[in-house]
């Protein structure tokens, strides 16, 4: 894979944790096979912002597709006195700087070890991928010679912030997003093009602040080559599934609403009615239910599909997540029909009713659940059209030459990859903006 690297245009990602295995973490999900398609055309260097350790193994997997790999990770970690840390929360609430869940502290440090890496090396493109580091974003491009540099901020921040992601008082919340907006707009503005992962994380920042700059929207693909048809027998139906990593926010919420609104109303109606939950580091509040009869906790699994080919409806009532959700996306490859709510469907954009389920309340999640649950016809009907669509839509080689083509072609504009539109053009008025992007963005 490294044959004639020398000879081939450099590429710098520059990325927040490590990417591999696969389904380690949202950042290897998107950016292993990214990795992996670029190495075919150049030669790409990898910088891993790090907090937990600058021993971090580098697998062979990974390595085999890189031509360098650098760890930093944060030398402050666990040295920070009580003192300290107070006098760097009163700084970063400033105007100027970036909200607070994304400063980076230990400035020096990085900006040392990104030029000891980077110097005297012009890249054809840099993808920037580390939207929590983006605090000295300014101060890193000017260490880095680049042709192109794309922005991908997957998530909005300024949307997560928005939704409550995370835990502010409310007039806090409200400074934090406005600071956000602010800070993601320059950001915006300092890319060649910036990259989302939906249209509605896209439009997050209003157009108006960021004039003359390209924004796409690029969706993670459905990384599925180690699909087998295996069932799990011990699995026995009726039953109802939930995938995804249990120590997320997100998640837990869901689980614990699709128990309590869902689940348990239907035992009743339901006779030997099952809950699986099928994911890695579950919290306290998520193993208590196991105290329930009916609810079984799988924790992490060595194989996802004998679990998910087992299940009869997975039901993802997500109410805050932002983002595309990639666990919906691999229960729809399985043919398995889902229930989920419009925030579960931003960025897939599935047609409710044919490819999946969408509800608003729990009078409709327990109605559409128990109408999949006694017909045998109608969930194998719903989970073939849900794994055409996703087939479809989400196909890694149709995205993965979405991004080459920004990265080749940065002067293009209109429609990136073999006919993928991605780009982002806002009409004059923005309230016309949003519907079109609802209409047009990413088919």
């Amino acid at each position: 894979m490294k044959q004639n690297s020398e000879q081939k245009e450099r590429i710098l990602m520059i990325i927040p944790t490590m990417p591999f295995p696969l389904r380690a973490n949202g950042v290897a999900l998107r950016y292993f096979p990214l990795i992996r398609h670029l190495s075919i055309s150049y030669s790409v260097d990898i910088i891993i912002m790090d907090d937990k350790s600058e021993f971090v193994q580098k697998p062979d997997e990974l390595t085999q597709y890189c031509r360098r790999i650098c760890i930093i990770s944060n030398p402050d970690v666990g040295k920070v006195s009580k003192s300290r840390k107070f006098l760097r929360r009163v700084k970063v609430i400033l105007p100027w700087n970036p909200p607070i869940h994304f400063v980076v502290h230990f400035r020096d440090y990085l900006l040392e070890r990104i030029k000891e890496f980077t110097f005297g090396i012009h890249y054809h493109g840099l993808i920037w991928a580390s939207a929590h580091y983006s605090g000295h974003l300014s101060a890193i491009l000017k260490l880095i010679s680049v042709d192109t540099f794309i922005m991908d901020w997957v998530d909005s921040p300024s949307l997560a912030i928005k939704r409550g992601f995370f835990s502010f008082p409310i007039l806090f919340q409200k400074y934090e997003y406005w600071r956000a907006i602010l800070w993601e707009a320059r950001g915006i503005r300092k890319s060649t093009v910036s990259i989302y992962i939906s249209p509605t994380d896209a439009s997050s920042v209003p157009f108006r602040m960021t004039p003359g700059s390209k924004r796409c929207v690029i969706p993670n693909g459905i990384s599925c080559e180690d699909y087998t048809h295996s069932i799990n027998e011990k699995i026995q139906s009726p039953n109802l599934g939930f995938l995804g990593n249990m120590s997320y926010g997100p998640n837990i919420e869901a689980v614990h609403w699709l128990y309590e609104k869902v689940f348990l109303p239907l035992r009743s109606e339901v006779p030997n009615l099952s809950l699986y939950v099928i994911g890695r580091n579950p919290v306290e509040s998520i193993r208590e239910l196991v105290k329930t009869e009916g609810v079984i906790l799988t924790g992490e699994v060595d194989d996802i599909w004998p679990y998910v080919n087992a299940i009869d409806v997975f039901v993802f009532p997500v109410w805050k997540g932002i983002g595309l959700k990639n666990k919906v996306l691999e229960a729809m490859y399985a043919k398995k029909p889902v229930v989920t709510t419009p925030v579960g469907n931003e960025g897939i954009d599935a047609v409710p009713g044919r490819d999946l389920l969408v509800c608003n309340s729990s009078e409709s999640f327990r109605h559409e659940v128990l109408r999949l649950l006694v017909s045998a016809d109608e969930r194998a009907a719903m989970g073939y059209r849900g794994h055409v669509f996703v087939s479809e839509k989400f196909s890694w080689d149709r995205i993965l030459r979405g991004f080459e083509a920004l990265i080749s072609d940065n002067e293009q504009s209109g429609s990136y990859g073999h006919g993928i539109q991605l780009s982002l053009n806002p009409p004059a008025n923005e309230r016309e903006q949003q519907t079109a992007q609802s209409n047009e963005a990413y088919r």
